[in-house]
């Protein structure tokens, strides 16, 4: 289960996140590429950390579902012993970001989701070229004693 805190591994949520994914698109017929790194390191993530990246995940899978009209998504994960980078890339309509469109309160969600765990969001999309989008995490500096 993922709220399990034996599963507090940065593995486990590279695997749990990229699992769900291609069943969540599997589901939505639409194809999903997954590409993770060969080693992840494992490191701890906190159980705030965790819900927080899959729940951003979660949104923008949704988002794609529900008005991207997507033939393909494609998963990245890059992962250091100091970073995780998770980027969600989809080939369909896209949208001008100035515009009010239907996904507008998943985004402002990702974003405040992201800036509650001291990470970043990032987004980009134009019409016609589809939606990219990125969530970056740093793990914090140890503490000096």
């Amino acid at each position: 289960m993922l709220f399990n805190p034996r599963n507090d591994t940065l593995p486990y949520m590279v695997d749990y996140i990229s699992q769900f994914a291609v069943e969540f698109l599997h589901a939505a017929d639409i194809s999903c590429r997954v590409d993770l790194p060969e080693n992840v390191p494992n490191g701890e993530v906190s159980p705030e950390v965790r819900h927080n990246l899959y729940l951003v995940v979660k949104e923008a899978l949704n988002n794609i579902a529900r008005h991207a009209q997507a033939r393909e998504v494609r998963l990245t994960v890059v992962t250091t012993a100091d970073h995780v980078e998770i980027v969600i890339q989809d080939n369909g309509r896209g949208f001008e970001s100035g515009l009010h469109n239907a996904s507008a309160d998943g985004l402002h969600n990702m974003r405040q989701r992201m800036a509650e765990i001291g990470g970043r969001f990032q987004l980009e999309s134009q019409p016609g070229t589809g939606t990219k989008v990125a969530f970056f995490y740093s793990w914090p500096a140890p503490k000096e004693k």
